[in-house]
C-alpha cells in the first residue's frame, strides 16, 4: 500500500490502459465472445491479474458485449470459410469466384480494421486460421 509520502514511480497500475500499445495485447478473445487473460497465472502472474482485474472492472464479460463478439467471431468464420472456397475455384480457373474472394477479402479487413467494433476479438478469432495464406495475409495488411 503506498502511503502520501511514497514513491509513486514504484507503483504499478492494475488496470490495463488501452492507450499503451503492450497492454490490450493482455487480453485476449474466446470462441463464445469472452474476454480473457492471454496469459496464465503459472506462466505470467502479473499479467494475468491485471487482464483478469481489468475484465472485471471494466466488465468485459457483460452478456450483451459478450453476445456481440460472439456474432463477430461467426461472421470471421463464415468469411474464411467463404473465402476459402471461393479461392479454391478461383486457383481452379474460375475467374468470376475470385471477384467473390476480394469481396471476402474486404470484409475481413473491415472486421479486423483499428476503426471496426469489436476488432480485437476479430483479430484474435482470425488468427485461429494462420493455416491459411491469405488469412496471414489479411492480419498483417490490417
Amino acid at each position: 500500500m503506498f502511503g502520501p509520502a511514497e514513491n509513486l514511480l514504484a507503483e504499478a497500475p492494475c488496470l490495463l490502459d488501452p492507450i499503451v500499445a503492450a497492454d490490450p495485447s493482455l487480453l485476449s478473445f474466446l470462441d463464445d465472445g469472452s474476454a480473457a487473460p492471454s496469459y496464465t497465472e503459472k506462466d505470467a502472474p502479473i499479467l494475468n491479474l491485471r487482464a483478469t482485474v481489468s475484465i472485471r472492472v471494466y466488465n468485459l464479460n457483460d452478456v450483451k458485449v459478450r453476445e456481440e463478439r460472439f456474432l463477430v467471431a461467426q461472421e470471421i468464420k463464415r468469411q474464411v470459410q467463404r473465402g476459402e472456397k471461393y479461392l479454391s475455384e478461383a486457383l481452379a480457373g474460375n475467374g468470376a469466384a475470385y471477384d467473390h474472394f476480394q469481396e471476402v477479402y474486404r470484409i475481413v479487413l473491415n472486421l479486423i480494421g483499428p476503426s471496426s467494433e469489436f476488432s480485437a476479438a476479430a483479430r484474435t478469432i482470425l488468427s485461429g486460421f494462420r493455416d491459411k495464406d491469405w488469412v496471414i495475409r489479411a492480419l498483417n495488411t490490417a
